[in-house]
């Protein structure tokens, strides 16, 4: 078997080499990224920052949602619900 080549700018290539350089635990993600973690959609994603529940921050044109954030947002959830 002759190992499979991986473009150097696909998404999975930029993430394995962010895991190398911050030691695996970066401190900001991209929408697609957040959104994945939560399990939603990039629109519901978008939603959540617009409406102030999920932080995030601009770098040039980019936007990149802060993981504390999103660890918030899920004890937040969880607090909400044991309210109930």
């Amino acid at each position: 078997m002759t190992p499979e080549k991986v473009d150097p700018k696909s998404l999975a290539a930029r993430v394995s080499k962010a895991e190398q350089i911050d030691g695996g635990a970066p401190e900001l993600v991209s929408v697609l990224e957040a959104a994945a973690r939560l399990r939603v959609g990039r629109t519901t994603m978008k939603r959540l920052i617009r409406e102030g529940r999920i932080k995030s921050v601009k770098i040039k044109r980019m936007r990149r949602v802060i993981v504390a954030s999103i660890h918030k947002y899920i004890k937040d959830l969880e607090s909400e619900q044991k309210e109930k």
